[in-house]
């Protein structure tokens, strides 16, 4: 497979619609294209777990602070709302891998409502997950995620003192 990017936004102003556009082959993006759902922040992205290419997710329109998640494969699949979890912004996506040698998804978001607390759940695609407070890890807004499981080590030559530069 070619390799290619997927760019996913919220409409601009109002408009809760929630679109996407790949970047591929001739090196230009595709004319955007409408999704099912909709939400009042903007979507996350993740790629490279289980046996779909990526996941996304969403908090729902308006007033809906549910969590909505979708894969795609070789094509969009169902989308389904994270049993459980609430959110007033976009929850944010990482992967980290499993003790089965896969790949397991990490979901993160700012409660519900005027809440602070930050949530996180390890088993986002797989069944009913479970969800749990970040001890301690309090925002009034989005928190961001990032796997840093495959970072390469690389020698980026600025002497910091990073696993990279010694």
């Amino acid at each position: 497979m070619e390799p290619r990017l997927l760019m996913a936004w919220k409409g601009k102003n109002d408009d809760q619609r929630i679109f996407i556009s790949y970047f591929g082959g001739e090196r230009r993006w595709s004319p955007q294209e409408v999704r099912d759902g909709g939400t009042s922040v903007g979507p996350a992205l993740v790629a490279g777990a289980e046996s779909h290419l990526l996941f996304m997710a969403w908090k729902g329109k308006g007033e809906d602070q549910r969590i909505f998640m979708e894969g795609f494969g070789n094509a969009w699949g169902n989308q389904w709302p994270l049993a459980g979890a609430e959110t007033s912004f976009a929850p944010a996506m990482a992967t980290i891998p499993d003790p089965n040698g896969q790949h397991a998804i990490v979901v993160v978001w700012k409660g519900g409502g005027s809440g602070e607390q930050v949530f996180a759940t390890y088993e986002a695609t797989r069944g009913r997950p479970v969800i749990s407070p970040v001890r301690g890890v309090f925002t009034s807004t989005v928190p961001a995620l990032a796997s840093i499981f495959h970072a390469p080590v690389v020698d980026h030559g600025f002497g910091c003192g990073c696993t990279g530069c010694g």
